[in-house]
């Protein structure tokens, strides 16, 4: 059905596809204390490319707007209300973050939770109070993929090495996981909540922060527990060989916020800490790689003169394996190019530089739709590498 606003899709009987096409046998809900509570955990195995589940969604919005978002809840029946409200993660998180700003006091942005129930009580909507719509909002931006809910997907966790990708078939009124990796029977359910693709390989530290302003938990998946290999460091110890890494933070509700500590897999020399220098070149270095990376619109960019010289301090005082450098290497390589945007040897050769950096981090392969700049950015080099070396070809002698 539809209501006049075209606000809504609910999902019954023959409406859209049968019941035989969806199947959720394959998952169940355990309580994992260390993924926040309820998550979803394969019951079987699956290879890579298998679908996990096909779930019929609750609820399905046309705009990932919060009026069109509580246009579609009020036209759901109440049970449906109800569950949407009570079976969802609905509890505000302890630090303000981006999912729930539209329910601060005050926030004026013409899709805030006052500004949609002043909308929504003039279209005649008069049972709704205020708190309801703060908690339809909350529980749609912590739940929900894309503008689609539905009461198994959203107990699939986030997690930075992903094993299932998940995607909206409106048109079926279905949220279906595939596998993107092998699984486990047992294995819990990750899949990629952020929509910057290119956290996927910086540190664990910007993931983290990153997660906490976005939704206001910090993320406690596998790999941001276990040792960061984009974060290595040179070792002062046994030299340029040795590579010093986080071993990953805590857990979530631990009372520390940094990693456990430090450790050199070459020579096993350990710390608390770090190293304080290279530590502070970190703190420095890397707001600024990052504003390279996303530069704030209507500013000044850099010259590929600044660009340069960054990109040196980072191998300097960071070194070549840590993710800041090949974060410079890829600014150069899209910044830096010729007149009309096409490649040159040395957009290319930095372009090839955090290309070879990410395959040495043999990172959980994850879905394609996480790495398409990496993708895109291979095979942009390989062409232009290829006209070299078909241009070059032609030149030699038979």
């Amino acid at each position: 059905s539809r209501s006049a606003h075209g606000a809504w899709m609910a999902y019954s009987g023959d409406a859209v596809a049968s019941e035989e096409a969806f199947d959720t046998s394959g998952v169940k809900v355990r309580e994992l204390p260390e993924l926040g509570g309820g998550a979803a955990v394969a019951t079987r195995p699956f290879k890579a490319g298998q679908r996990v589940f096909r779930e019929r969604a609750l609820v399905i919005a046309p705009a990932p707007t919060n009026l069109a978002r509580l246009r579609a809840y009020c036209q759901l029946a109440e049970p449906e209300r109800r569950q949407l409200r009570e079976h969802f993660w609905s509890e505000a998180p302890s630090v303000r973050c981006a999912a729930t700003a539209a329910c601060r006091p005050g926030e004026a942005s013409g899709d805030s939770a006052a500004e949609v129930l002043a909308a929504l009580r003039d279209e005649g909507q008069e049972f709704l109070e205020l708190s309801e719509v703060e908690a339809v909002i909350r529980v749609w931006n912590l739940n929900a993929y894309d503008s689609a809910l539905a009461p198994l997907a959203c107990k699939v966790s986030h997690s930075c090495a992903p094993n299932v990708s998940i995607c909206v078939d409106a048109e079926a009124g279905a949220i279906v996981a595939t596998a993107c990796r092998d699984i486990a029977a047992e294995e819990s359910l990750g899949s990629w909540y952020f929509q910057d693709t290119g956290l996927w390989w910086m540190g664990a530290d910007v993931r983290r922060a990153m997660f906490e302003t976005d939704r206001g938990f910090l993320c406690g998946c596998a790999r941001c527990l276990g040792p960061d290999v984009c974060r290595a460091l040179p070792c002062d110890a046994c030299g340029a060989q040795g590579k010093v890494v986080p071993a990953g933070f805590p857990a979530p509700g631990s009372t520390s916020a940094v990693p456990t500590g430090w450790r050199c897999g070459a020579c096993g020399r350990e710390s608390v800490s770090g190293d304080a220098l290279r530590g502070a070149a970190e703190a420095e270095l890397v707001p600024r790689v990052l504003l390279e990376l996303r530069p704030p619109r209507g500013t000044p960019k850099a010259s590929k003169e600044e660009l340069v010289a960054l990109a040196a301090d980072v191998r300097m005082k960071l070194g070549d394996h840590h993710w800041a450098a090949a974060g410079a290497a890829l600014v150069l390589h899209f910044r830096c190019r010729p007149p009309g945007g096409g490649l040159d040897p040395f957009s290319t050769a930095c372009g090839c530089k955090f290309l070879g950096w990410l395959l040495d981090r043999q990172l959980p392969l994850p879905p394609a739709g996480v790495v398409r700049t990496p993708i895109s950015l291979a095979i942009d080099c390989a062409a232009w590498l290829g006209r070299v070396d078909g241009a070059a070809t032609g030149l030699r002698p038979s």
